[in-house]
């Protein structure tokens, strides 16, 4: 479903009144750091792989900074977990493989390129499934497997 939400418009928002005002968000974040995180988001947007593989880290400590300065700690603290397992190198590869097939699935839905979306959905899904799991988000992960089962369910009666 395309929407006309951008997270980067709002926090173009946020870095204006924060120049109006440094007491306008809850924990104080300079403006360069708001526009580190407008770039974060542009190459995981625009899966710009090689960008990301060189700045994750930082990507990650900017984002955690920004949900800090908007006052969701719940945020800050779950991509923090993501973060030290990335630093620990707990099964690094195997997480970089699930934000690439999860971009994957964003970027064939979002452009239009549905026959790739219904040959890999099941496994779309699962990954999305395993990456909700990762940063601590089980009711969405949890909804997600609900979908997952009921269409793995109705394919199966359908073969039938």
């Amino acid at each position: 479903m395309a929407t006309n939400y951008d997270y980067a418009g709002m926090m173009q928002i946020l870095s204006h009144y924060n120049s109006i005002d440094r007491h306008f968000l809850y924990a104080p974040i300079f403006n360069r750091e708001i526009g580190k995180a407008i770039s974060a988001r542009n190459e995981i947007c625009h899966l710009d792989l090689t960008a990301l593989k060189k700045n994750w880290h930082r990507n990650l400590l900017t984002w955690i900074r920004l949900c800090r300065s908007v006052g969701d700690a719940r945020a800050a603290s779950n991509v923090q977990t993501v973060c030290n397992r990335l630093v620990r190198g707990a099964s690094h590869r195997s997480d970089s493989i699930l934000l690439k097939v999860a971009m994957d699935a964003r970027n064939h839905t979002c452009h239009g390129k549905f026959s790739r979306v219904f040959s890999r959905w099941k496994e779309y899904l699962q990954t999305w499934v395993s990456l909700l799991d990762i940063i601590n988000a089980k009711e969405a992960a949890g909804e997600i497997q609900q979908v997952l089962n009921s269409l793995v369910v109705a394919e199966s009666d359908i073969q039938q």
